[in-house]
């Protein structure tokens, strides 16, 4: 069960809009994708408030994070920006078992299995000469119906004897987005125990 959390819009003016529910589908950097659970409370809200509270319970108290609230497709998805910089940024990684190949700065390639993946990196399994720090190029076949997604990155661990774990270069930031939105799909689909081959189209950003 993904994670589900409460939005309060704040009042503007005489203008109120009630709390809703919603489930997170995944988190990259300071931006959190949400489905409402009641769809049409989401559809009354404007594209954009810009002082709205995501809250969350832990460990018996409930924390509140101040944040832009937007409207986006499909209808009832959200997406809650935190404004606090110092709220630490990660990605939601999820499990999953595709295809790719690593290509090494010599040249040398190989194919491998993903074990998890985030839009800012992957775990892979399949090859044992890799070692931390090296540059590679990355290609993943994310869908059978289109091209590998390729970009560079860098290994920053390893895994046991065939297990490591590559991070994106900053400069690819056509990959991270299509990771979170692969992200917020694959989530989509386990939270409607939907199988993988009647997935909706994918968003076209994060």
């Amino acid at each position: 069960m993904l994670e589900r959390v409460t939005i309060d819009p704040a009042t503007s003016g005489t203008t109120y809009y009630s709390p809703i529910d919603c489930d997170v589908l995944a988190v990259a950097g300071h931006t959190v994708a949400l489905e409402a659970v009641e769809k049409q409370l989401a559809l009354r809200l404007p594209e954009t408030i810009e002082k709205a509270y995501l809250l969350f319970d832990r460990e018996g108290r409930t924390i509140a994070f101040r944040g832009r609230l937007l409207t986006v497709d499909p209808p009832g998805d959200l997406r809650f920006v935190v404004e606090h910089p110092e709220t630490r940024r990660i990605a939601t990684r999820v499990t999953v078992d595709l295809e790719g190949r690593v290509t090494a700065a010599d040249g040398a390639s190989v194919e491998v299995r993903t074990i998890n993946l985030s839009a800012d990196g992957v775990l892979f399994e399949g090859v044992e000469t890799m070692t931390s720090g090296d540059p590679v190029t990355v290609s993943l076949l994310l869908a059978a119906d289109e091209p590998p997604s390729e970009a560079t990155a860098t290994v920053i661990r390893t895994a046991g004897e065939n297990r490591f774990a590559i991070q994106f270069d900053p400069g690819e930031k056509a990959i991270r987005r299509r990771l979170g939105v692969f992200t917020v799909e694959h989530n989509r689909r386990l939270l409607h125990n939907e199988p993988a081959d009647e997935q909706v189209e994918p968003e076209p950003e994060f």
